[in-house]
């Protein structure tokens, strides 16, 4: 199991490669490692329990076949055969290793204990690049990366990590003091990036996992925040303006300005993949070119997840993809309803990653991709739906008692 674990985690470092001083060989590197975690998935996969979301595993296995019939009229079918196969291997070997990955975690451990390794290794290259002066394009800070987005996104979405080990560190006085210092740089550093997208996510995922904060709590920082507002906005209103004009125009007149040409090109797109969809992974009057070279030369930024995917898969693609999204939010507010307080505050955290995911993937087109965005992404479903059920039978088994009044409480209570 420990070596499945180290698998998975260089396998995401690959993916994450371009984000880190490793430059190309964590690029290279990416597809060799997907490799070896598909053959250690298969070979463990018999230790995966499926409790609680085969739903969400046939959605997802009903959506990929969908996609793959799109490779019957599409305008390249090599490219939309050799696209979906990465894909499949990608999201489904990352899904699964996440699962088992954390199923197999001791109960007091944090089930996003891998996403440790990138996102701490990329704030310490992000902190040295800022130190020098170095890694900015046009006032936008990328890093070591290979641009601020690409940056703003990956950090937010190994966060998790990050959340949970405060919530299980907090009394411990040092640790607290080095993840509070932790998060303080990611603060700064995502607010350098400038990337809006990213930004609206990384507010979402810390708004939506401290549900389980006391009402008291919750009234406290949204007072504190509501008084900073109107301090700020008394003593300081330009600051405002500075806001709005760095981070919603970005230092540009039409809010638009950098994704405008996008949208309406995804849009004339999707238009275009109607019902049935222009075949998994083209992009529409471009891919008929492709020649086994790059995939960047025959392919377009769209900007956009959903009209991604209905320029690809079409309608009938879209309805079985948000089946996916319904089956996989179904699961996590099942979880959310324990009495465990430990898998209550993990099915929180996926809640929030989720939502944040999603808003993310409105203004960048990933969701259909088999890069470092989907595998991020699948990998911490995959640790969150493990987390949850690390101790769920034991638990179901336990609250069944309990409310059937088959044991004493204090029974129940040494489990």
């Amino acid at each position: 199991m420990k070596m499945h674990r180290f698998i998975f985690t260089v396998a995401l470092i690959g993916f994450l490669g371009s984000n880190f001083p490793l430059g190309r060989i964590g690029v290279y590197s990416r597809f060799p490692m997907i490799a070896i975690l598909i053959v250690s998935c298969i070979i463990l996969i018999s230790r995966t329990r499926l409790t609680g979301f085969s739903a969400v595993l046939a959605a997802f296995y009903l959506f990929l076949t969908y996609s793959f019939v799109t490779t019957f009229w599409t305008e390249n079918i090599w490219l939309s055969i050799f696209k979906w196969l990465l894909y499949v291997a990608v999201s489904l070997a990352f899904l699964v290793g996440g699962i088992t990955v954390a199923q197999n975690s001791s109960a007091d451990s944090n089930p996003f204990e891998p996403l440790k390794w990138l996102l701490v290794p990329m704030m310490i290259s992000s902190l040295i690049a800022l130190a020098a002066g170095t890694g900015w394009l046009e006032s936008n800070f990328r890093g070591m990366s290979g641009n601020s987005n690409a940056l703003g996104a990956s950090i937010m979405l190994t966060c998790p990590w990050l959340i949970y080990e405060l919530k299980r560190s907090w009394n411990n006085r040092w640790r607290r003091r080095w993840l509070l210092a932790l998060s303080v740089s990611i603060v700064v550093v995502m607010l350098a990036t400038h990337s809006r997208a990213a930004l609206c996510a990384f507010l979402i995922l810390p708004a939506l996992s401290a549900r389980q904060l006391k009402v008291g709590r919750k009234v406290t920082l949204a007072y504190l925040a509501l008084l900073a507002l109107i301090l700020t906005y008394a003593l300081r209103p330009e600051y405002f303006n500075i806001v709005y004009q760095s981070y919603v125009a970005k230092r540009s007149d039409n809010i638009m300005a950098s994704r405008g040409n996008q949208m309406e090109d995804s849009w004339a797109a999707a238009k275009e993949g109607g019902i049935f969809g222009e075949g998994f992974g083209v992009s529409v009057g471009v891919s008929r070119y492709w020649e086994w070279t790059t995939f960047s030369r025959v392919s377009r930024e769209k900007g956009n997840s959903m009209l991604a995917i209905v320029e690809e898969t079409g309608l009938v693609g879209l309805g079985f993809y948000l089946a996916v999204l319904l089956a996989l939010y179904m699961a996590l507010r099942k979880f959310s309803r324990t009495s465990d307080a430990d898998q209550k505050f993990i099915s929180n955290i996926a809640m929030g990653f989720f939502v944040a995911a999603l808003v993310h993937g409105q203004f960048e087109a990933w969701f259909l991709s088999f890069g470092p965005d989907v595998s991020v992404y699948w990998a911490t479903i995959g640790m969150a739906l493990g987390g949850m059920t690390r101790n769920y039978e034991r638990n179901f088994r336990m609250e069944t008692a309990s409310r059937s009044g088959l044991f004493a409480p204090a029974t129940v209570a040494r489990g």
